[in-house]
């Protein structure tokens, strides 16, 4: 389909002025998805090809919206938080960790909106090449909106004490993680920082599960390692819940995958509530060492 020279003018100057945000083609693409509609093609509004082509031109500067430029990235998905919906404006948020294939580090993902229903088809531990994402100025974030495509994953054979000997990870036991010393470094507001993580292994006690509503989501284990006193008396907070020994992991529900008394390894940040002095983790990864599936 050949575009009248006005609209191609229009969508070259676009394209330019969007500072790598969009490029000509994809532009073009949206104009004549939007020409061949069959309201654009058949409502009698239009007396002509050349109002057609008028509507077509007007609707799709007026879709534009300046975003920022995107490259493509090659990552390995390691992690994933809770999707979480913003009480205020009902935008979905959640994030991803990827392995940056190129520095080997670990980097935050951030989604918003419908983007986030990709973690649901999401393959860890395995090479995504050629994403399209976008970095903030000013950290090393990573963000994503629809020109990031996941797909042809490639496996990885990667060994769980492998994978936190090349993130550089500190392990520590739980008894150890109620150090200062062991919890992760926090922002200029005082929340840890997502990417700083540590590993601590342990046998999940306990699984609680819980929903919000119908797109914000939490779950929870409570792990345990020999460092625990097993007869210990469990701790009563101030909302009457009953803790029992051992240390709580805040975790997304979708990598809850394995039974009490699994054996596993997790990732994540560990900090201290500063009202309960309670030491936990959010926890963005498992990676299973001895598990007992139930038989079907």
């Amino acid at each position: 389909m050949e575009l009248p020279q006005e609209s191609i003018n229009k969508l070259r100057k676009l394209a330019e002025g969007s500072d790598g945000g969009i490029t000509y083609e994809e532009l073009e693409k949206e104009y004549i998805e939007f020409f061949n509609d069959k309201f654009v093609q058949e409502d009698e509004s239009f007396i002509d090809d050349a109002s057609r082509h008028d509507y077509t031109l007007m609707r799709t500067l007026a879709q534009f919206k300046k975003r920022p430029p995107v490259s493509p990235h090659s990552v390995i998905p390691i992690g994933v938080d809770s999707v979480r919906k913003d009480q205020t404006t009902g935008i979905k948020r959640t994030s991803l960790f990827v392995l940056d294939s190129k520095s080997g580090k670990n980097r935050r993902l951030s989604l918003q909106g419908d983007i986030c229903d990709v973690v649901k088809d999401i393959s860890f531990n395995c090479l995504y090449e050629n994403v399209m994402l976008s970095k903030f100025r000013d950290s090393n974030d990573l963000s994503a909106d629809d020109r990031a495509v996941f797909k042809n994953p490639i496996s990885i054979d990667t060994k769980a004490e492998d994978l936190v000997e090349s993130l550089g990870l500190k392990t520590v036991n739980i008894k150890e993680a109620q150090d200062d010393e062991n919890h992760s470094r926090v922002d200029a507001k005082g929340w840890p920082i997502k990417t700083d993580w540590y590993a601590i292994r342990g046998i999940i006690r306990s699984i609680r599960r819980s929903k919000e509503d119908a797109e914000s989501e939490w779950g929870s284990y409570k792990i345990f390692d020999r460092t625990v006193d097993p007869t210990a008396e469990p701790t009563i907070d101030a909302k009457g819940n009953k803790h029992y020994p051992g240390m709580s992991l805040w975790i997304a529900p979708m990598l809850m995958q394995y039974p009490v008394y699994s054996d596993c390894i997790f990732l994540g940040t560990i900090g201290k509530n500063p009202k309960t002095n309670e030491v936990s983790m959010n926890c963005y990864s498992v990676l299973p060492i001895h598990v007992e599936h139930e038989e079907e």
